[in-house]
Formats: structure tokens, C-alpha cells, sequence
């Protein structure tokens, strides 16, 4: 049977009583009758995995027949062992994939912001989740009987169709567009898609985030009688009205320091951002990394200018030698005749940063040597970081949800635990040693610090332990003291 493994290759004997290689095996043989044998491989994925062997009562009765009858069962057996995990490996695969879109089906059903999916070829609505059914009042029946072209205004159709034959990336904000809804109210919506395949079939999912009011709101302040330039100081953002060529019209404070702050002489008022002054010509003199950016946002304005959208939002950077700054622009048309737009300017660098020390932190904390384990109120993991997976063995989605007692070894005093969650609970922090076990039984310390981390109204909401695999160290300690 080794040889038959070994070699890849059947091994026939005719002797068992003679043959030299059953020497170990003659009294057994003598005992039990054997006077020939037969063993064949089986393989399975390319690689032999065994081998079925046989033991006769008579000496050289292995004749030709009776191998080859021995050989095609073998390949018979092999071919089975072949199909056994052909079919294994297929159930798994279908399991993982129906579990994985049970849980995006979840996430699409539970958002709280309407979304849809249309098929690219028809436009036909393929499915809708729960918030699309309550904010557009159709049922979920007469959603998947229309195609998107129908929550459109007829005279938007035609605008609808071009963008959709034009060339788009697979994540596309596609802008602000009207939307009507079963009760035929019309409705501002900031549409985002992005490419999917659906029942094989190519698709786009649409995330749809209704702006009516927001806009409802700016449009009424620019209309507004009421409306004069101390309020329009007294709002942090830079905002400017432009006359449907582009002329600037008005302009608040925050505008004028946000101009002399970028002029290239001090406190002169850059030429292009004065009132009476063209802010297309302003756009086009852009040169340098700056120029793309001036490029779509006069692209937009004229766009809700001329009617083809109706806003346009775009973030920029602003970086000067010694600062870096960030800026989101909004333009909204100016009376409903649309005799102009608000240009309004809003620093949003604070939120950038922030975004940038998330992304370094995230870094930190997947990056960093500890392990490290953050758990909610009650103690259960919602995150390990790559270095837990790599001290005990278990991968993040065999330990979210669960609470790290499931690493308990037994050998650590109970006093110990008591202690930690009277520490930690109280809002202070716990430091100490932990024996442990990993995911293969292997027992481990850690020296871990504990503590808690608060929301605003002093509570505690979740916990973080950051540990450092010990055991080497506390080997050594053994042996040599």
C-alpha cells in the first residue's frame, strides 16, 4: 500500500509469502490466509490521497483480467472522490454566496435613504428597498412594473437619456435631478449610482438623498425680500450672486476676506472677485494645478444657468505655500426665472483633516504591533485589529459579536476579571496580565490595557484593550528564575 502511494503506480503480488517487500507482514499473512495482494492509488485533485487494496487466499491469481477489472475500479473510485468534492466545494461556495447576499440584500433593505436598482439595459426598476416605497408612494408592485424614465417629469426625459448614454465611471454622483412621486409632487434628489450585476444582468444601484428642502430653503433666502447684507455677513460662508453672465453682483464679508486672504498682494482685492466683476473671466485666468477645478465650477454654474441641472456642489482645495485649506461650492439658481445664481463657498478643512486623521488612525490601528480589541457596552467584540488575528489565531468574523472570554484559559484568578470590569466600568483603566488560549489550544500571556471610551454625555460606550504577547518573556522568566 506505501509503495502504491509513494510511486503513484499499482503494485501487484502474486507471492505474498515470498515477495521480498512483505517480509514485516509474512505471520499476519500466514495467519489471516493472505497468499497474494493488490494495491492500486487513489487520487483525487490531481494528488494520490490513498489506495485501495486488496488481499487474496490463492498465490498468483492476479491474472490480467482480474487487474484490469482491480485498475478501472480503482479510477472508478478516484473519479468519485473527484465528484465527492467537486460537489463539496460547490455547496460551500453557494452557502458563502447566499450568506453574502442575504447581508447586502439587509443593508439595502434597512437604509434609511431610498435606493433602487435598474437594469442598464431597459431602465426598468429591478428592485427597491423599504425607503424608496415610503418616500416616492408607490408600492413596491408598481415600482418593479415602471422604469425610471416614469419618476421623471416628461420633460426631463430626454435630459435623462442623454446622460445615461454618456460614458460613466462605475461610482458616478450624477447630480441633483427632478424626481416625481406617485402623488406627482416634484422632488429634488442628489443621485449617486454605482455599476453592479443583477440576476447576471448588468445594473446600476441608485442611492437617491432628497435636497428639496435644502434647496427650497437657499432659493427663498436669495428670494426673500427680507433678505439684505447683514444677514449675509453674518454667515461664515463665502457667498457671491452672479447675474445670468456671470457679472458679480453682491457679495458677502466672509467673500471679501476669503478674496484678500488668497490676493497676491496684501489686502488688495483679487481682480475677478469684486462686484462687477466677470466670474467666468475670473475662472478661465486659473492657471496652474488650480485650473481643473475652475474649469467644472464654471461648467456648473452655467449649467444651472441655463436650466440643465438645477444645483451644482463640487469640493476643491485651496492650498497656499504655508496652509492647506479645502472648500465646498454650491450654486442654486436665483429666482424662479432664474435670472441668476448664489455661489456660495464653505471652508470645510476642519472636515477634510478630520478625515485625514481618521484614515491615519485607521492606519495606526491596523498597522500597530498590539493587538487590539474594541468592544461595546456589554462587552462584545465589534473590532479586532490584524495583529489579534495573528496572537490567537481567530479571524475577525469568527470573534465579532462574541465576548472575548471565548480567549479564557481557566488559569488566571477570577479576582482578576472582577477587578478589571470594577476598574474599567468606573471609567478608569485596567492594566495587568492575562494567561489566554489561542484558537489551537496553545495557552499565551498578555499584558493588556483596558479602558473605557465615552460619548459626549460622559457615558461609556464602548471599551478598548490594546495587549502585547508576553509569553516569551514570561517563558524566559521561568527559566531562569
Amino acid at each position: 500500500t506505501g509503495t502504491a502511494i509513494r510511486e503513484n503506480s499499482a503494485y501487484w503480488c502474486q507471492d505474498f509469502l515470498n515477495d521480498p517487500c512483505t517480509v514485516p507482514w509474512r505471520a499476519r499473512a500466514e495467519n489471516a490466509g493472505w497468499r497474494a495482494s493488490a494495491a492500486l492509488p487513489l487520487r483525487c485533485d490531481g494528488k494520490t490521497v490513498g489506495a485501495l487494496t486488496l488481499y487474496l487466499a490463492e498465490a498468483n491469481a492476479l491474472d490480467p483480467d482480474i487487474r484490469a477489472l482491480l485498475t478501472g475500479l480503482a479510477i472508478d473510485i478516484s473519479f468519485a472522490l473527484e465528484r465527492f468534492q467537486s460537489e463539496a466545494a460547490r455547496a460551500n461556495a453557494e452557502s458563502a454566496l447566499r450568506t453574502s447576499e442575504s447581508r447586502y440584500r439587509q443593508l439595502f433593505e434597512s437604509n434609511p435613504q431610498p435606493m433602487w436598482v435598474f437594469d442598464e439595459a431597459s431602465l426598468a426598476f429591478t428592485a427597491v428597498n423599504a425607503a424608496a416605497i415610503e418616500h416616492y408612494g408607490y408600492t413596491r408592485e408598481e415600482f418593479l412594473g415602471m422604469s425610471i424614465k416614469d419618476i421623471r417629469p416628461p420633460e426631463d426625459v430626454e435630459q435623462l437619456c442623454d446622460h445615461l448614454a454618456k460614458p460613466h465611471d462605475s461610482l458616478h454622483k450624477a447630480g441633483i435631478w427632478r424626481h416625481r412621486r406617485q402623488d406627482a409632487s416634484i422632488i429634488l434628489v442628489d443621485v449617486t449610482t454605482h455599476v453592479l450585476n443583477f440576476e447576471d444582468r448588468p445594473a446600476r444601484l441608485v442611492l437617491a438623498h432628497d435636497v428639496t428642502e435644502q434647496v427650497r430653503l437657499e432659493s427663498a433666502l436669495i428670494e426673500s425680500e427680507a433678505f439684505n447684507l447683514s444677514i449675509l455677513d453674518s454667515v461664515s460662508t463665502e457667498i457671491a450672486v452672479l447675474d445670468h453672465d456671470g457679472i458679480i453682483t453682491a457679495v458677502n464679508q466672509p467673500w471679501r476676506r476669503f478674496a484678500a486672504a488668497n490676493s497676491k498682494a496684501i489686502g488688495e482685492v483679487p481682480r475677478g472677485t469684486e462686484i462687477g466683476a466677470n466670474y467666468f473671466a475670473a475662472c478661465r485666468d486659473v492657471g496652474g494645478s488650480a485650473s481643473e477645478s475652475a474649469s467644472a465650477a464654471c461648467a456648473g454654474i452655467r449649467a444651472v444657468l441655463e436650466g440643465r441641472i438645477p444645483a451644482f456642489q463640487m469640493e476643491y482645495d485651496c492650498h497656499g505655500p504655508d496652509v492647506q485649506r479645502w472648500f465646498s461650492m454650491s450654486v442654486t439658481p436665483l429666482g424662479a426665472d432664474r435670472q441668476g445664481v448664489v455661489v456660495a463657498h464653505t471652508d470645510i478643512t476642519n472636515r477634510k483633516q478630520a478625515e485625514m486623521e481618521t484614515r491615519a488612525l485607521t492606519r495606526v490601528i491596523e498597522q500597530n504591533p498590539s493587538s487590539i480589541v474594541i468592544t461595546d457596552r456589554a462587552g462584545n467584540i465589534e473590532y479586532v485589529n490584524p495583529r489579534f488575528e495573528q496572537v490567537t489565531g481567530y479571524s475577525p468574523h469568527e470573534v465579532v459579536g462574541k465576548n472575548p472570554r471565548l480567549l479564557k484559559s481557566g488559569n488566571t484568578a477570577p479576582e482578576v476579571y472582577v477587578n478589571l470590569w470594577s476598574a474599567i466600568s468606573q471609567g478608569g483603566d485596567w492594566r495587568g496580565e492575562i494567561c489566554n488560549r489561542r484558537k489551537n489550544g496553545e495557552l499565551f500571556w498578555e499584558r493588556a490595557t483596558i479602558s473605557g471610551v465615552k460619548n459626549e454625555d460622559g457615558e461609556i460606550e464602548h471599551y478598548v484593550a490594546v495587549k502585547e504577547d508576553i509569553t516569551e518573556k514570561k517563558n524566559l522568566e521561568t527559566q531562569f528564575f
